[in-house]
């Protein structure tokens, strides 16, 4: 009987979170308020940018990413997105150079092909506040 009162204690308690945070993701789209996950994905977009564009970057990352068409002589639509490297562990998925490249790659290319970090950034705050 006590056992059954805290499954069902336990129950309520995570789907009152699960509103909670429901409720918090549209408040932050509702204020404009970027999330934990979007901060996140707009550095590594500035970043991608500061590496490909501008050279901004200090020399040690200028060759860190390549694109799909510095890795074979095929013309595919593709051939201008980076390459995303592979990962053998999860842990190597949350690293710069898998994110970065699959991030930018997700990117439409009306905000990659910008020239102005400026533009850029306020096109990715746009695009990320859909």
């Amino acid at each position: 009987m006590y056992i059954c009162k805290v499954v069902a204690v336990a129950t309520s308690t995570l789907f009152i979170l699960a509103l909670c945070t429901l409720s918090m993701t549209f408040h932050f789209s509702k204020l404009k308020i970027l999330g934990i996950f979007q901060i996140n994905t707009l550095d590594i977009a500035k970043f991608m940018f500061r590496s490909y564009h501008s050279n901004l970057l200090p020399p040690l990352f200028l060759n860190l990413f390549m694109t799909n068409n510095q890795d074979h002589k095929y013309d595919t639509i593709t051939a201008g997105n980076y390459l995303v490297h592979s990962c053998r562990t999860n842990i190597e998925k949350f690293t710069i150079l898998y994110q970065g490249p699959r991030v930018w790659n997700c990117l439409p290319s009306s905000i990659t092909n910008l020239s102005n970090f400026p533009a850029v950034k306020n096109k990715v705050l746009e695009f990320l506040l859909k």
